[in-house]
């Protein structure tokens, strides 16, 4: 089992599968993988779904220290309602202002406000996706919101793509944004503090993770 040959690497790190059928060409249900995995890898601790189906079959079958995780941010509410108890997903990391909103939301049992948070999450998507969203897109916007100097993204230069979607994200989340200290860096961003979501977060140049208690 390739699975186990990557957890016998390094035994003592905890071992999460990424279940993303539409990179890897691996069409098969998660819910199968789990069938006795504890027993063949003993450090395996949950996995990171992009399928809202298979994903609740697993929540179905899952122990509770397990970690289950969703994968595709435009999901996320339909992810918590299901049983998520975490995410990772590139977008966190600047509509973090926007995310902590909605989980906020759901955590009270607001579920009109959830929704419609998750719905100008997706105007948001939807609009970038529009202007032609890669991931050189994707870490030049991280840069103009956060203020992070994550350094320059592969040619062709997207920041007038980033820009564009930074003011789109502004107009509608209304997080305010404000001029980075960076001196190299002279677009508007994010203050940090609004960037980093709820929960316990892991920041980094192609996602962020939050865990939803």
């Amino acid at each position: 089992m390739f699975l186990q040959e990557v957890a016998s690497a390094s035994p003592a790190v905890p071992l999460y599968y990424y279940h993303i059928p539409a990179v890897t060409g691996v069409n098969l249900l998660s819910r199968d993988v789990l069938e006795g995995i504890e027993k063949q890898i003993p450090s395996f601790q949950g996995l990171k779904f992009s399928d809202l189906m298979d994903f609740g079959q697993c929540v179905s079958y899952s122990p509770s220290h397990w970690s289950l995780l969703y994968s595709i941010d435009e999901q996320l509410l339909g992810a918590l309602a299901i049983g998520a108890n975490g995410a990772v997903g590139s977008t966190y990391n600047y509509l973090g202002g926007g995310v902590n909103r909605l989980l906020s939301s759901f955590d009270k049992g607001y579920l009109p406000k959830a929704r419609t948070l998750q719905f100008q999450v997706q105007d948001i998507l939807c609009y970038a996706i529009k202007l032609g969203f890669d991931l050189a897109v994707n870490k030049q916007l991280m840069s103009e919101v956060s203020g992070l100097a994550l350094g320059p993204p592969l040619l062709p230069c997207p920041q007038p793509k980033a820009l564009s979607i930074a003011q789109r994200l502004q107009q509608i989340l209304g997080d305010p944004l404000t001029r980075r200290k960076h001196p190299s860096l002279e677009s508007a961003a994010l203050p940090l503090s609004q960037a980093v979501l709820w929960g316990e977060v892991s920041l980094c140049q192609a996602c962020c993770a939050v865990w939803h208690h």
